[in-house]
């Protein structure tokens, strides 16, 4: 990864909680840029970031709000790898680009790391706090960010760098998720309500999508390989809704329910034939991590106990071995 980073400018603004914006509003340009960061650095001691050396050469699992920062497991085997300091906020979600490089959402910013690195290599500056939602448009590599701020909700960095593009969703958002064409999918709440709009590819304001509530609180939203998919993080309801997107509503065309989680769950992601979700086994104390079938819900593998019993971990993303990105390339 080459891209160069760009200097920061600053916002002097007071920010303060929106709560569903007008959606005929147009985007505006932010002075919210990419600042450099300075060079890798590797700590073997807990409590500062860290990395094994053998962990760029492996599948990485990420779950954010876990001991100091952010877990970084090796995927399948579950081992703890390293820590990063990012992903420390409640409702920091991640995601990760086309060259396998994780954004974590970091309150007032975001942070993004290469693959197996224990230091950000970029930070992307928000006008507003309250990060919760990433991803990345594999087409176009913009980021969308969803975060609270002042009559915007969400920013797009053109490539991933620079200066973002604001807008407001219309909704009172929380996640957000590209689809395989580059349409840009916010799920949150109207008066308490599952809400969703859609910005298109190309297209300069969010359109409202008329949603059923049997969604459930929202979650995750990201591209399955066939369907955009809503994940509910309802209490004790977890499941990840498919949609079928036409005209100005979206409809479930299939729920996939993970077996055995019978208290709260964090943000799932969905890799290959599988899905990884942070879930408590009951009640609220989120301090495992499991893998599923996707299709059918069946566990294949549940990691245990990271971050002690009182551990509230939020979110997974997997990012994927160098070798099998250059295969995909």
């Amino acid at each position: 990864m080459n891209r160069g980073p760009i200097g920061a400018l600053c916002l002097s603004v007071t920010f303060t909680l929106i709560t569903g914006c007008g959606g005929s509003q147009l985007p505006i340009s932010a002075s919210g840029a990419m600042a450099q960061t300075s060079g890798l650095a590797q700590h073997a001691s807990h409590g500062k970031s860290w990395m094994l050396p053998e962990a760029s050469g492996e599948d990485l699992l990420y779950i954010t709000r876990c001991l100091t920062g952010t877990c970084v497991l090796s995927y399948p085997t579950g081992q703890l790898v390293g820590t990063v300091d990012g992903g420390r906020a409640y409702g920091a979600g991640a995601c990760v680009d086309g060259e396998g490089n994780v954004f974590i959402a970091n309150d007032d910013n975001v942070l993004e790391y290469a693959h197996g690195d224990a230091s950000p290599f970029a930070t992307f500056s928000l006008p507003g706090t309250q990060a919760r939602g990433c991803s990345v448009d594999h087409i176009t590599g913009n980021l969308a960010v969803t975060f609270e701020g002042l009559g915007y909700d969400v920013a797009i960095f053109p490539k991933a760098q620079g200066i973002p593009t604001l807008y407001p969703s219309g909704v009172q958002s929380w996640y957000c998720g590209y689809d395989n064409a580059g349409n840009l999918f916010v799920n949150g709440l109207n008066t308490a309500q599952p809400a969703l709009a859609e910005l298109p590819a190309g297209g300069s304001k969010f359109i409202p999508l008329s949603i059923t509530y049997k969604v459930g609180f929202p979650g995750e939203i990201q591209w399955d390989g066939r369907s955009i998919t809503w994940e509910s993080l309802s209490e004790y309801a977890t499941k990840i809704s498919r949609l079928a997107v036409s005209g100005s509503a979206a409809n479930i065309v299939g729920t996939m329910v993970p077996r055995g989680i019978s208290g709260r769950a964090g943000l799932s992601w969905i890799y290959g034939p599988t899905v990884i979700i942070p879930f408590a086994r009951k009640g609220d104390r989120i301090n495992k991590v499991g893998v599923w079938e996707y299709r059918r819900g069946r566990t294949t593998s549940t990691y245990k106990d990271f971050g002690g019993k009182n551990a509230e971990l939020q979110a997974a993303t997997l990012s994927p071995a160098p070798d099998k990105l250059r295969a995909q390339h």
